[in-house]
């Protein structure tokens, strides 16, 4: 799913990460990496549930945080270019 990602094939690697991370729940990398592909899909809702789930099973891997702060802070900022653009 690594490669997959690396080489751009979100949906790759999303197709393959779902049915890991549903048995898997608990693996922060797996949630993690879904989390990055879903984001890479569109699936922004998604995508942050994932990555806070990966930051909330390991809080010490700075990784996972920095990627769900990094997204939160794009989406923050999409969110203000279509306020902006509507005002």
């Amino acid at each position: 799913a690594t490669r997959l990602l690396q080489a751009g094939d979100a949906e790759g690697a999303n197709q393959r990460l779902e049915p890991i991370a549903k048995a898997n729940a608990e693996l922060a990398s797996v949630q993690h990496l879904l989390g990055v592909a879903k984001f890479r899909l569109g699936k922004n809702d998604e995508a942050v549930e994932s990555l806070k789930l990966a930051t909330s099973l390991a809080a010490d891997v700075k990784l996972y945080a920095d990627d769900l702060k990094a997204i939160e802070d794009a989406l923050s900022k999409a969110n203000e270019g279509k306020q902006n653009s509507e005002n």
